[in-house]
């Protein structure tokens, strides 16, 4: 229900401010001296003020008791007296408010609520209501005639009172016009609509206010029998000519609201009128919602056009920039010695390790016999760990024997070292009879060991490093 805040009717301020009180309501020469003319007391002058400023301010008559204390004793002030006049709480009840109230009229031109008056706010009552939905839009509409015509503002309650009545004027008007030009045919599709059959769940009025679902395929094809099933309802544009379009939203969301039993349960003329434009305004909403699916569509195939667009510069970008590197590589490498030469011993090292792998899985040239790719990874590890195991035993043994030459005064030269291998078949029977004795425990090996090498002529005792 509207409320006196939802409209524009004036209001007094329960706790006006200083510069409201200044330009609003503070008394003029004029009425200063107008006021004087017409009283003898001060609680009479100060009364009359009173009631002059609060009608300029709101349009119609309030007592004084209502209005605030800070309001009284700027009056007050303003006519010349250092407080309220203690006699001013008797004026609401005395005959000389009455008088002074046909003097504020005539003062301020207003003509007195009365039969003009209510015919008036009548007529822009019904005025307002035919294009108007909303009440407080009504009363706002209303409040400006009454004050375009200077008529003296009546309580709340008569202007909410009209614009309802206006309002339920109106609609009925609209509702008669659609029921007449709804021809037998629409009407039995509209009493179709509210008729459940015995055995479904639910009537068609239920499926009218259907709305789309997620956009998914199957989603988006229910919703198009949705919209076929839609425009079999054929209800025509021109039977709402002339109807605003606040007016057919309202009902649409009225009917909307109902179930198929309360719609039963209203006037022919209103049930026809709801139904019509619920079906009316469905049909508008799905083809709508069917132009946004279309636009949505649209948009992502364009969406993913222009990212497989941007994948396609992309791949070729990088091949460009790959191209580029490579043949920025391929550069160096040729002018280049040192890094020709880092990357053969690299290369040589890489080689000479696959050489030693395959030295040692010389049974079916290497291959690994089974297809399964559990049993090759076992072929792979099995192969690397005795390859390992091989290597390390090389280093320990090559590692003794130098210990054995530095200890037989012999000199090493820390290059020669360098270039010593731990890749040695020679010394290796791969054909042999192996034993294992788990009771002998190897010596310890630390991770480096260091070779004291004597020294040449007057230079010092240099060290030489073996991993192992």
């Amino acid at each position: 229900m509207a409320g006196i805040g939802d409209t524009a009717y004036p209001q007094l301020k329960t706790a006006p401010s200083a510069k409201e009180l200044a330009e609003v309501y503070t008394p003029n020469f004029v009425e200063l001296v107008w006021a004087e003319k017409r009283t003898r007391e001060p609680a009479p002058r100060v009364g009359l003020l009173a009631l002059l400023k609060t009608f300029q301010r709101l349009g119609y008559f309030v007592s004084l008791s209502d209005v605030p204390v800070c309001l009284l004793e700027h009056i007050a002030r303003s006519a010349g007296y250092d407080s309220v006049p203690a006699e001013l709480f008797r004026y609401d009840a005395s005959s000389v408010r009455r008088r002074h109230m046909l003097l504020v009229r005539d003062y301020a031109a207003v003509k007195a609520w009365g039969e003009d008056a209510e015919a008036a706010m009548e007529t822009a009552s019904r005025d307002a209501a035919r294009t108007l939905e909303d009440i407080p839009d009504i009363i706002n509409v209303v409040l400006e005639q009454l004050v375009r015509q200077r008529f003296e503002l009546p309580a709340f309650s008569t202007l909410l009172r009209a614009a309802q009545h206006a309002r339920a004027l109106a609609n009925r008007e609209y509702q008669s016009l659609v029921c007449d030009r709804l021809d037998a045919v629409a009407r039995e599709r509209l009493a179709i609509l509210l008729t459940r059959v015995n055995d479904e769940t639910k009537s068609p009025w239920h499926r009218l206010k259907g709305e789309p679902k997620q956009p998914t395929a199957q989603n988006n094809r229910d919703f198009l029998d949705h919209l076929a099933w839609l425009k079999e309802q054929a209800i025509i544009p021109a039977i709402f000519r002339g109807i605003p379009d606040v007016k057919l939203k309202q009902f649409a969301a009225e009917a909307r609201s109902l179930d198929a039993a309360s719609m039963n349960d209203l006037t022919e003329a209103k049930r026809l009128t709801l139904a019509a434009t619920l079906v009316f305004t469905q049909t508008g909403r799905a083809l709508d919602d069917v132009a946004d699916m279309y636009v949505r569509l649209v948009l992502r195939l364009h969406n993913q056009a222009r990212t497989a667009l941007l994948e396609y510069q992309l791949y070729f970008a990088f091949r460009e920039l790959g191209h580029a590197v490579r043949t920025g590589f391929l550069l160096d490498y040729l002018s280049d010695i040192e890094l020709r030469r880092l990357i053969q011993t690299a290369t040589n090292k890489s080689e000479r390790f696959n050489q030693f792998l395959q030295w040692i899985a010389f049974g079916g040239g290497a291959l690994a016999a089974e297809g399964i790719r559990d049993e090759q990874r076992k072929f792979i590890k099995y192969n690397h760990l005795v390859a390992n195991l091989l290597i390390f035993h090389n280093v320990v043994t090559m590692s003794n024997a130098l210990e054995r030459l530095v200890a037989e005064g012999y000199e090493l030269d820390a290059n020669l070292i360098a270039c010593s291998s731990p890749y040695l078949t020679e010394h290796l029977n791969r054909f042999g009879r192996y034993s294992f004795n788990r009771d002998r425990v190897p010596e310890p090996l630390d991770s480096v060991r260091e070779f004291k090498m004597p020294p040449r002529g007057e230079k010092p005792l240099r060290t030489a490093q073996v991993a192992v």
